[in-house]
């Protein structure tokens, strides 16, 4: 670039996502993690007693789309990078914990076991999360769903 050099960065972001020298996704998941636990917080000190509805509604409309952004972007550099294996394990729990304190914050649920709570709320844990990216990633590859990923990867599978 006619003699630019290019500054040295510990972190940079493309598209919301963070990304570190190292290729880890902890940088991200902590900024998720705190977001998400911060529109938590606008939550609980704006809605006082939530009932159930009134909770269900006010967290998939604005914390859960939090923990789920580009969700498949990253898994998907996990399965590729990694091949699958559960390197990801550890950030999916970080951000399984705001969805369990999350749960607490209707009164008639906070005693209740989480599995109990989720059902109770008509939720499913973050861990699915792996469930529907292979579901995706078939579609993807089979053709189904030429999705929002590289034409060579979508390539190189056929």
């Amino acid at each position: 670039m006619k003699g630019t050099y290019l500054p040295i960065t510990s972190r940079e972001k493309d598209l919301g996502v963070d990304i570190t020298p190292n290729l880890t996704l902890d940088a991200h998941i902590n900024r998720i993690k705190s977001a998400a636990y911060s529109t938590l917080a606008k939550v609980k000190t704006s809605f006082r007693n939530l009932n159930k509805e009134d909770f269900r509604s006010l967290y998939t409309a604005y914390v859960r789309p939090v923990l789920e952004y580009v969700t498949l972007s990253w898994s998907l550099y996990r399965i590729c990078l990694y091949g699958g294996a559960s390197i990801l394990k550890k950030h999916i729990n970080k951000l399984e914990k705001v969805q369990k304190f999350a749960t607490r914050l209707v009164p008639e649920l906070r005693w209740m076991r989480y599995e109990d709570r989720l059902m109770e709320l008509n939720l499913a844990t973050l861990e699915r999360r792996e469930t529907e990216d292979m579901i995706q990633m078939y579609k993807i590859l089979r053709g189904i769903d030429k999705g929002e990923i590289s034409g060579n990867v979508y390539n190189e599978y056929q």
